[in-house]
């Protein structure tokens, strides 16, 4: 379908999208944002490897998805040293592919060199473009984040610096989720007018459409399985769950890197309760969401978060959360959480324990959260968002 000489068109910049499927928070709520996007036509710019889930999930209604050919993400699978000339591969196709295009915005989906680079390269060259990215939240410096290693620390570290300060000089917005990424950005000399907090959204319709599972667990963890998503935390939690209800059933969903997955299953075998756990995977969402629906608590072991989506999803299927207390989450959620200090281990199984054994307040919890995450709709945020890429300021920054 050609673009329509009466409608803006954006360039949506999806370079960092390694490996399908694509799952991680700030990827999937992009991509739920730039579908409800009915007032531009949208390219999407994306390495080949992820080309095919991108048609699948945007459901034919954009003018086009690029694939830029050099990007080839399997080459990284199980070798994370790759990653960084995988982004020099994948920002070359991108810049490549923006140029053959004629566009109103850049939107970048995140703060990667891989989308940023091409975007300030197409600005430079056409002034009157609007370009707009996205910062979820900033790497802890090297030595203090759980990352794959040190090395791999001090990349990702000194990539998203560079990264931010080609944001800071050339985006004409920078699409925030919470106000702690703000202050932090404007400590680092940011024009705070150009920094905008909205925040983020759930489906809720799809949520409330989704069935209920059948059988269901006592305790459900979702999300990345890996060190700063706290997975090397699940064993002793669940452990200790597992000593004090000998009958409860727990299960992980989520995607993994094969190294990540192998560490939790060593750990479970470990402590002798992998009869008790069922490592699902990646699933579709409305199976995920029928699984909540039909279980007692829900987990957080993040030792990062820019929202905590998967909190949110959990909410509005109705059962309580208990997570690691960040900052952020104070400014999200009013109800149906229970925060122990980040790390606290035995704190967090007690906490779920109480539950457990309390099922008047954990429906009490659960209602509440539920009815707490009818504020974050994503038709609200992605109205206001696509204004913002274009310009259209109105609503202001906060």
């Amino acid at each position: 379908m050609g673009a329509r000489r009466d409608r803006p068109r954006v360039a949506v910049l999806g370079g960092h999208l390694v490996i399908p499927p694509i799952a991680s928070g700030g990827d999937r709520l992009c991509l739920e944002i730039v579908r409800r996007w009915e007032g531009a036509d949208i390219d999407f710019l994306a390495p080949g490897a992820v080309a095919a889930e991108l048609r699948a999930e945007l459901d034919g209604r954009f003018s086009e998805i690029r694939a830029p050919g050099l990007a080839r993400s399997g080459l990284c699978r199980g070798r994370p040293q790759l990653m960084p000339f995988f982004f020099l591969l994948s920002g070359y196709g991108l810049a490549r592919a923006l140029a053959r295009g004629n566009y109103d915005a850049v939107y970048a989906t995140g703060d990667f060199a891989s989308n940023v680079i091409p975007a300030v390269l197409y600005k430079r060259r056409r002034p009157g473009v609007r370009f707009a990215a996205n910062v979820f939240h900033l790497n802890a410096p090297p030595g203090r984040r759980r990352a794959n290693s040190a090395s791999m620390g001090i990349v990702s570290y000194a990539l998203q610096r560079a990264s931010l300060g080609w944001i800071r000089r050339h985006a004409d917005v920078v699409l925030l989720l919470n106000r702690g990424v703000r202050d932090d950005l404007v400590r680092l000399g940011f024009d705070p007018a150009r920094l905008v907090v909205r925040g983020a959204g759930i489906d809720c319709v799809r949520i409330r459409a989704a069935r209920r599972g059948s059988g269901g667990y006592e305790v459900v963890w979702f999300g990345r399985i890996c060190p700063t998503k706290g997975s090397d935390d699940i064993p002793e939690i669940l452990d200790r769950i597992a000593r004090q209800r000998p009958d409860a059933r727990f299960a992980v969903i989520g995607t993994y890197a094969a190294r990540w997955l192998d560490a939790l299953r060593a750990g479970v075998r470990r402590r002798g309760i992998e009869d008790r756990l069922e490592i699902l995977g990646y699933l579709p969402y409305e199976e995920v969401f029928g699984i909540l629906k039909a279980s007692k608590v829900f987990i957080s072991t993040s030792y990062e978060e820019g929202w905590g989506m998967t909190i949110c999803e959990a909410l509005a299927c109705g059962i309580p959360a208990v997570v690691y207390d960040l900052p952020v989450y104070r400014e999200i959620f009013a109800a149906g959480v229970r925060s122990v200090r980040l790390g606290d281990r035995a704190a967090l199984a007690e906490e779920v324990l109480r539950l457990l054994g309390d099922d008047a307040e954990r429906r009490r919890l659960g209602d509440a959260g539920r009815r707490d995450m009818e504020r974050y709709t994503l038709d609200r945020v992605a109205s206001r968002e696509l204004a913002l890429v274009l310009g259209e300021r109105g609503q202001g920054s906060r």
